[in-house]
């Protein structure tokens, strides 16, 4: 019987469900209220034509209907709507007065009345229609909608009398009450991103279903007491006494809705540059802090969160009176500081040190400026976030991170909205994932739909909202904040408070039983955005060029100081922060301005002259110190920045017309070299000579000695009269298809393996037009095609260095049929290849040098190797440690991730054999089946209508190996073959140092060297290593000096824990994928 019983209420229950969750009455109330209420502009037309004068158009035939919100899409759009004076509006008289237009437009558009250009407006425009309004007038409203990216909607388009405003303010907010009642009593579960709306089905609501019904029957039963005839009469004071009739009637749903609480936070997201220089960023943050301090000042209660330590140190030394104002609100703690870093950087693109910097002096600054230990991880709009940020964060004291770009995604919807989120060594952050960072209040509905899936993806009634103009910065403005104050006297709203980010971490989320939340454990890839990784090749190059530049800087400067020279620290800190600043999450990726990037390759000149400066200078400073006075001829000192043995080629340039130079090693044995024309190698374009020859066995972090000789004929790379479709050294053979130029064969000598299973490095371009975002996205128009080759050639052949070229060009079909049909330029091409394939003598690795002249528009190049592997997943480096990601395309998870981004290499291994692939300075790859490619350039025409145009040189390369990844020793390989080995001449003379020396070494092969550094406090060294395999191991350690003290420290050089031991040789266990930070006390 009690079966039974359970089973019939059961029924009950859900027959009720059925009965009053859709609110009928309710939904007849509000739809009534709305009528009277309404006096929008109706019957919308749009084209898409070229119109030269809208002021004269008087056709509309041809155009088609459109409706409020729906996506127009492309870069612009005509509207027209047609206004017709009625005679009264909510029982006022309209004859008259004075009739105004709002409209709404996502992005921008311009506006012309009755044949009258009113102007521009960006997003929403208010308008005078008439002084003095008519029965029955009518006026013809001609709108170009302009889009800026994403979607292109017609909003909302309504007219406005002063005298009934007061009026419709208080519809609006009964109308927002009752939708607001209905939306927290519903069992939606929808959860809904930018561009995509998903109903997962699951309600994680702790409020019993039986309570939300009995509270759905009250408020629908209650609904026939508001007389809505009094108000299509005209009755105001009649209809609102029935309504607030309803409200008593009504007290248990609004108790109920009571129980929601929203915190705001005020924010401003400033871009440090974009769609301007980063010079006027400086005036735009002072302008929009002072008006925050105009609103905390009205205002006590306004709270607002800022991030960005470069932000604050402009005030500081430019605006100190607005600096010393920020410390005020700090204080007072209206001011919340969040983020803990230089700038919100790319969080895929920098590597692995540039993120410990990046929080080391972010975080330094705040803590000596303000007092303040910054704990909640700010970067709400950058393109992905790499899977090693939980260990990042936590190595400097932060423990939550919030961020919305993931509701950008194309193809998938994320499913959680706070989470745990685990890195590859277990380390993890608390997450929480708002709806947005720029929140408006145009519409307050859009805040209780949000609650309500907040509500059904997490369980929590509390939900932390993010508020103000960003961008170009603003934040939150007085209309803001008195829709706030008018929000909170709302009949039938959830609370709403003031907060900071953490207050609502620590005091709300963080006293939640988080046991149970879900735990993310992969990247958070962003499904969007995907040609950033690729966009503005030079300035990417750039800073892979400089993050290796200062860590080998740094690293011999040390060494310098040790044995008496100059460490100077600050000026290295200046060109990390110039760096730092420019991996600004549009700088970087490149999507800005064409003027940012004249800026940031000063900044890069300015940085790189530092860094070489203080190199050079070390460098010097420890061959001086070699004797070399016994030696027989010219010495030349080889340095290795790699903190292991290493073997690798030496380029050394000489400056003699009369070429006549051999190398020899200690023993007085030749070492095998040849001229090469290093003109290419060096930033100008003087014409310059060199010799090549492999160094063997140079020291880890360490140097040694090698003597030139000018004797007899130096070897030339002869190339004369040799087979240019083989290239072969005791490793690889490899063949080239001298029909088409590329590579048919590459042959693993070592293990006896065909590398390939077709073709290697060869080009594809593709068509590339997105809708939106054209420097940001990929939009594969479905062209395909392929450059043309026109010859081959062998330009080495010498005892070091084996090279073939092989030449192609493209002119696209469509800039072709431009083009007039005459000779003699029919058919010339608009781009230019030149494919260099090298093999050198002793070194396991293939190298290409791909060089273009790149004139196209809305095409990507990509290079691409088929090799004989599979494997269901290939790796990809990423900052300090590797992810694997699926080489299938069967998911919808698998197909968004049809371009993914890495750092120095990218690997598939399959059947104990594998291909690396390893760059220096590219982003974007995709491995799908057994294809492994490289993006190389995009030419996208906005905001950069020159984005990487103009001449490129591009370098890679390939290692076969045995095993995986791990055996072929990739992570030390492609660190090899990012830092050359460095050659210099020296003079003969007296010295303390040997003629080969080791300073300091790091082994296993899975321990990486991350940096080298004396500390900020000057008062011991600071030493930087991760495991990069995924295995626990033991870091063994010589030191250039014996340790009186270890400490592990985190990124800012807190001590954590004294490890035991001293002494010059240290061994260490070191956690699979751990990072691990040293301090060594002298």
């Amino acid at each position: 019987m009690r079966y039974f019983m359970s089973i019939l209420s059961g029924i009950i229950l859900l027959l009720s469900f059925n009965s009053f969750s859709s609110g009928d009455n309710l939904d007849s109330l509000m739809e009534k209220i709305q009528s009277a209420r309404d006096f929008s502009v109706k019957d919308w037309l749009f084209t898409k034509e070229k119109i030269e004068e809208p002021s004269k158009i008087t056709d509309f035939s041809s155009w088609k209907p459109c409706k409020f919100g729906e996506n127009l899409e492309g870069e612009y759009v005509w509207l027209r709507g047609k206004v017709k004076i009625p005679d009264k509006y909510l029982g006022f008289e309209i004859s008259g007065k004075k009739l105004f237009l709002n409209i709404t437009v996502d992005d921008a558009g311009e506006i012309w009345i009755n044949g009258k250009n009113m102007g521009r407006f960006e997003w929403s425009g208010r308008y005078l229609l008439t002084e003095s309004a008519k029965s029955g007038d009518e006026f013809l409203i001609v709108v170009k909608g302009i889009n800026y990216g994403g979607p292109l909607r017609l909003l909302n388009a309504s007219l406005e009398i002063e005298e009934a405003k007061e009026i419709v303010e208080r519809i609006d907010d009964l109308l927002l009450s009752l939708r607001t009642a209905k939306k927290l009593l519903s069992f939606d579960t929808y959860q809904k991103i930018a561009w995509i709306t998903y109903d997962p089905k699951i309600d994680n609501s702790k409020i019993p279903k039986e309570r939300k019904i009995k509270l759905q029957k009250i408020l629908d039963d209650s609904c026939s007491i508001v007389d809505t005839s009094s108000l299509e009469k005209g009755e105001k004071d009649k209809f609102f006494a029935s309504f607030n009739k309803f409200l008593k009637k009504i007290k248990p749903v609004s108790d109920f809705v009571k129980e929601f609480t929203i915190e705001l936070v005020g924010n401003t997201h400033i871009d440090a540059a974009w769609l301007w220089r980063k010079n006027e960023t400086i005036e735009v943050c002072k302008n929009t802090f002072e008006n925050v301090f105009k609103l905390m000042k009205k205002y006590p209660e306004f709270t607002f969160s800022q991030s960005s330590s470069h932000y604050y140190k402009w005030m500081e030394e430019l605006y100190p009176e607005t600096f010393k104002e920020i410390k005020n609100w700090v204080e007072k703690g209206n001011w919340e500081i969040v983020g803990g870093m230089v700038v919100e950087p790319d969080c895929n693109l920098i590597n692995g040190e540039s993120w410990a910097r990046h929080l080391l002096y972010g975080k330094s600054y705040f803590r000596d400026k303000f007092g303040i230990d910054v704990k909640i991880g700010w970067n709400p709009d950058s393109f992905g976030y790499n899977w090693n940020m939980p260990q990042i964060y936590q190595n400097s004291g932060i423990y939550a991170f919030i961020t919305q770009k993931i509701s950008w995604n194309d193809t998938n919807v994320f499913p959680y909205r706070v989470f745990w989120w685990e890195g590859p060594d277990g380390s993890r952050i608390l997450v929480y994932f708002p709806f947005s960072y720029v929140y408006d209040f145009k519409d307050p509905f859009r805040l209780i739909d949000q609650l309500r899936q907040f509500e059904a993806n997490t369980g929590f009634r509390n939900m932390l909202v993010l508020y103000g103009v960003g961008d170009h910065g603003g934040g939150p403005s007085e209309e803001m904040l008195e829709t706030i104050e008018r929000l909170k006297n709302l009949p039938i709203f959830p609370k709403i408070k003031f907060s900071t980010a953490k207050n609502y971490i620590n005091n709300f989320l963080l006293k939640q039983d988080l046991r149970k939340l879900p735990v993310w454990k992969d990247e958070l890839y962003l499904e969007y955005h995907r040609g950033t990784y690729t966009t503005q090749a030079e300035i990417k190059k750039h800073n892979r060029f400089l993050e290796n530049l200062l860590l080998k800087a740094e690293s011999f400067s040390l060494l310098s100081k040790i044995l008496g020279g100059d460490y100077k620290k600050d000026s290295l800190k200046k060109a990390w922060e110039i760096l730092l600043f420019n991996q600004f999450h549009d700088i970087l990726p490149g999507s800005s301005i064409r003027e940012v990037y004249h800026d940031a390759k000063k900044d890069y000149a300015i940085a790189e002259e530092i860094a070489e400066k203080e190199l050079k200078r070390a460098l010097k400073f420890i061959s001086s110190n070699i004797n070399t006075s016994n030696l027989d001829g010219e010495p030349i000192v080889v340095f290795n920045p790699s903190p292991w043995k290493r073997k690798d080629y030496v380029k050394l340039e000489i400056k003699d017309d009369n070429f006549s130079y051999k190398i020899f090693d200690l023993k007085g044995e030749e070492v095998p070299s040849q001229e090469i024309d290093l003109t290419e190698d060096l930033p100008d374009e003087i014409k310059r000579q060199g010799i090549l020859f492999v160094a063997e066995d140079v020291p880890a972090m360490g140097y040694k000695v090698y003597i030139l000789k000018k004797e007899g004929k130096g070897v030339s790379p002869g190339k004369s009269l040799e087979d240019p479709s083989i290239l072969e050294n005791e490793f690889y053979r490899i063949e080239f298809d001298k029909s088409n130029g590329l590579i048919k064969r590459i042959y693993d000598k070592r293990n006896s393996k065909e590398v390939l299973s077709g073709y290697g490095n060869f080009l594809q371009l593709f068509g590339d037009k997105p809708p939106y975002w054209d420097a940001w996205d990929i939009g594969y128009t479905g062209e395909e095609w392929t450059p043309n080759f026109r010859k081959i050639e062998l330009i080495e052949n010498g005892p070091v260095r084996y090279g073939v070229r092989a030449y192609f060009d493209f002119l696209n079909p469509k800039s072709k049929a431009k083009r007039l049909d005459a000779e003699p330029t029919k058919g010339y091409p608009n781009s230019f290849f030149v494919l260099d394939t090298y093999l050198y003598k002793g070194i396991e690795r293939v190298e290409f040098r791909t060089k273009v002249d790149w004139w196209e528009e809305h095409t990507l190049l990509k290079t691409a190797f088929d090799v004989n592997v599979k494997n269901k997943n290939a790796t990809y480096e990423i900052p300090f440690g590797y992810i694997e990601r699926p080489t299938t395309r069967e998911t919808n998870w698998e197909k968004a991730r049809y371009e993914v981004p890495a750092l120095k290499w990218i690997d598939l291994t399959g059947d104990g054999f594998g291909v690396s692939l390893i760059t220096k300075a590219k982003y974007g790859y995709d491995v799908f089946g057994n294809r492994m490619r490289i993006s190389l350039l995009r030419s996208p025409k906005d905001p950069d209508p020159t984005a990487d145009r103009g001449e490129h040189e591009i370098e890679y390369a390939l290692v076969s190996h045995s095993h995986c990844w791990r055996g072929g020793n990739i992570p030390r390989v492609s660190y090899d073959y990012n830092n050359p080995l460095i050659a210099i001449k020296e003079g003969k003379h007296d010295g303390t140092l040997p003629l080969e020396k080791s300073f300091m070494s790091i082994e296993p092969k899975n321990v990486i060297l991350s940096a080298f550094k004396i500390s900020e406090d000057g008062k011991g060294l600071i030493l930087r290593i991760y495991e990069a395999f995924g295995r626990d191991t033991t870091a063994k350690l010589i030191l250039p000096l014996e340790a009186r003290e270890i400490w592990k420290v985190d990124f800012l050089e807190n001590p954590l824990e004294k490890i035991k031991g001293n002494g010059r040789e240290i061994e260490i266990p070191l956690p699979k994928s751990k990072v691990l930070s040293l301090k060594l006390i002298f």
